[in-house]
């Protein structure tokens, strides 16, 4: 989950802000060390679709100004 505010630099006029959340599935192998790892690589798969939710409402606040 990831609140984010987008403001102008020159004035502090918010541009855009939200609050956006991505889900990432894991599975859970018998191993331990194999199931940090695949704890960590869905912690991963989630930031990175999170970034892209946050990038993509960023690029159409920026494209309506």
């Amino acid at each position: 989950t990831a609140d984010y505010n987008l403001a102008r630099a020159d004035t502090g006029e918010t541009v855009t802000s939200g609050k956006r959340s991505a889900i990432a599935m894991v599975d859970f192998p018998a191993q331990e060390f194999a199931k940090l790892r695949a704890i960590r690589d869905a912690e991963n798969r989630g930031a990175r679709e999170l970034a892209e939710l946050i990038r993509a409402d960023i690029a159409s606040a920026l494209a309506r100004r």
